[in-house]
């Protein structure tokens, strides 16, 4: 999508640095953004645009920012632009919310729940969270959101089903990727699993192992802010 920039990958989690370090064959290199950002800096650019991959402008969104900031103000000629992450807006809800209902599983009828699974945070960002809940309930009577850490909790989304009288609900990751918190904390067998959970309540759980960044049209939405990213920084607004 923008062919005359060079694109390099940071991570902002050390854990998943640690892991892809971990899993490589070769001695390539995992970044944080501040040691890919000295790269920038070494190599003689001048302008660099980042885009945050985050679902919300929690606690790692503003961590990613101060270091840009702090990046910046230490760099004489040096320019950076930051894109928001995924949910920045009651447009972008409502915008992920239809992409992830139009690709439910063609088996799934009108009394199965579909219920998304989110991180939470305890950011006031996490906020979105709650919003998000809402305005899947006008989409759908039957879609849920939970998370990891926060709100909505697993406890009254499950108690909603019960209450429907849901049998079956299929699992749907609100997270980029199908990590850790997807495999183990939605997926596995454990006994505080979102699927243990379910069982125990008499509904069947059906996972779909598939990440945001794995659907084209919520891709896009990133893609949309990065874009209005290169904008500000050609237009030398304020970038960050």
């Amino acid at each position: 999508m923008f062919p005359t920039y060079e694109i390099r990958w940071a991570y902002s989690s050390k854990i998943v640095r640690e892991k892809l370090k971990a899993q490589s064959n070769s001695n390539c290199l995992i970044d944080s953004p501040l040691e890919a950002l000295n790269k920038f800096f070494e190599d003689k650019f001048n302008e660099v645009i980042v885009q945050s991959l985050h679902v919300i402008a929690g606690f790692e969104f503003n961590a990613l920012r101060d270091t840009i900031l702090s990046f910046s103000n230490n760099r004489f000629n040096f320019s950076l632009a930051l894109g928001l992450p995924l949910i920045t807006s009651l447009n972008d809800i409502d915008k992920v919310n239809k992409y992830l209902l139009s690709s439910l599983p063609l088996e799934r009828s009108a009394d199965d729940a579909v219920i998304f699974f989110a991180h939470g945070s305890d950011h006031y960002s996490g906020l979105a969270y709650t919003a998000i809940q809402h305005q899947l309930t006008k989409l759908d009577k039957n879609a849920f959101l939970t998370t990891v850490e926060g709100e909505p909790d697993v406890n009254s989304v499950i108690g909603e089903c019960v209450e429907k009288g849901i049998k079956r609900a299929y699992l749907i990751p609100y997270m980029s990727v199908v990590g850790d918190h997807i495999i183990n904390d939605m997926d596995s067998e454990e006994k505080d699993s979102l699927k243990s959970i379910l069982r125990e309540a008499g509904i069947e759980g059906i996972s779909i192992m598939k990440g945001l960044a794995e659907n084209e049209n919520i891709v896009r939405i990133w893609m949309d802010h990065l874009s209005a990213a290169i904008c500000k920084m050609e237009n030398k607004s304020d970038r960050v």
